[in-house]
C-alpha cells in the first residue's frame, strides 16, 4: 500500500485518486504516523454492505464467532465487545 503525508496528499490529491480508482489503497500519515486511508468506493461498499461472497463484516465476525464457540473455545460476549466499541461520532470531513 502506498503510504503519503497528508501534506504531500493535499498538494498531490488528483494523483493520488488516480491511484485510489485503479483499486490502489493510499496510507495517510501525521509526522509518520497512520491516520487514514483513502480508498476507492468498490473497495468501501464492499467492506460496508453485506452481498455476495464478502457478506459484510458484521455478518463474518457473527458466523466466526458461532464456530469459535462449537469448537469450545470461549468468545467475548455481547456485553464484552460492546464495551469495545468506538462510540464517537462519526466525520464526514477529511482535515489535516
Amino acid at each position: 500500500m502506498k503510504e503519503t503525508s497528508i501534506r504531500e496528499a493535499k498538494s498531490n490529491l488528483t494523483r493520488l485518486l488516480r491511484e485510489v480508482e485503479k483499486g490502489r489503497a493510499v496510507r495517510l500519515t501525521r509526522r509518520g504516523k497512520p491516520v487514514a486511508v483513502l480508498l476507492s468506493e468498490r473497495q468501501y461498499e464492499r467492506l460496508t454492505t453485506a452481498q455476495g461472497p464478502d457478506r459484510g463484516f458484521l455478518r463474518f465476525l457473527s458466523g466466526w464467532r458461532r464456530e469459535v464457540i462449537a469448537k469450545g473455545l470461549r468468545f467475548l460476549s455481547d456485553d464484552e465487545l460492546s464495551t469495545l466499541r468506538d462510540r464517537s461520532p462519526r466525520e464526514t470531513t477529511i482535515e489535516s
